[in-house]
């Protein structure tokens, strides 16, 4: 058996997830010669390679493929753009080839397990192609914010990126090298009104911030030694890698 010893040199897989509209695109373009797997459509503003508009499963596994055999080469980092919507692509792939309108329609919970290998069969071949090439993956991902039971304590409510099978998302983020939440910080008030009854309100969104650590409203990782909470920017982010 051969025996691997030290550090592995190899691009990382990043997952950034947060609210729209907080950068997260912007921000994976900044990562060295990106291109862009385009399944959201939504990065036409920005001056970065991207695919063709994505709009089925069999052409997101053909992009891959193409990034696999030729891409790779080529760029550096590949950004998925988003995961919700690949997964929803495997959704509708899925009820097309056993011809019903939704997974649950599939019998005995079938459709979920055919959903969930599907999407796990993409995160080893978007691993493939990093491991194949050495390249760059951020995966972009929406906000998603979820109760979580826990028998030890009350119900609280926790940020995670949004997939639409729950399952999904811890399967993503176990296989991610970082899980990155960029947010806005939000400057809040607090007020007394009739009859002495107590209210929050938000006043304005302030500066923009990434979080790196878990915490237990935050699902978030990194192991790069980054510091739990830096401004989401890209420089701020590269001041712990060395490209």
């Amino acid at each position: 058996m051969e025996i691997v010893k030290g550090k592995v040199d190899r691009g990382r897989i990043s997952v950034v997830y947060g609210p729209h509209g907080v950068g997260k695109t912007t921000f994976a373009c900044e990562f060295p010669k990106p291109l862009v797997i385009d399944i959201e459509n939504g990065c036409a503003d920005l001056d970065v390679d991207r695919t063709p508009h994505i709009q089925t499963y069999e052409d997101l596994i053909e992009a891959l493929k193409w990034f696999y055999a030729e891409g790779g080469r080529e760029y550096k980092t590949l950004v998925i753009d988003s995961v919700d919507h690949a997964e929803m692509l495997i959704h509708r792939h899925i009820c097309k080839e056993a011809k019903v309108d939704a997974l649950g329609d599939i019998e005995w919970g079938k459709g979920k397990q055919r959903a969930m290998k599907r999407f796990g069969d993409l995160l080893h071949m978007i691993a493939l192609i990093r491991d194949m090439h050495g390249v760059e993956v951020v995966m972009i991902a929406h906000d998603d914010i979820r109760r979580v039971e826990d028998p030890e304590v009350q119900s609280y409510d926790r940020h995670e990126p949004k997939t639409i099978i729950k399952d999904a998302s811890q399967l993503l983020c176990e296989w991610a090298d970082e899980v990155l939440y960029a947010h806005h910080s939000v400057r809040v008030k607090s007020e007394t009104g009739a009859f002495g009854k107590q209210s929050t309100r938000a006043l304005e969104r302030t500066e923009r911030l990434l979080r790196s650590v878990y915490k237990p409203t935050v699902v978030a990782k990194n192991r790069l030694g980054m510091e739990d909470v830096i401004e989401f920017n890209f420089d701020a982010y590269a001041a712990f890698r060395s490209f």
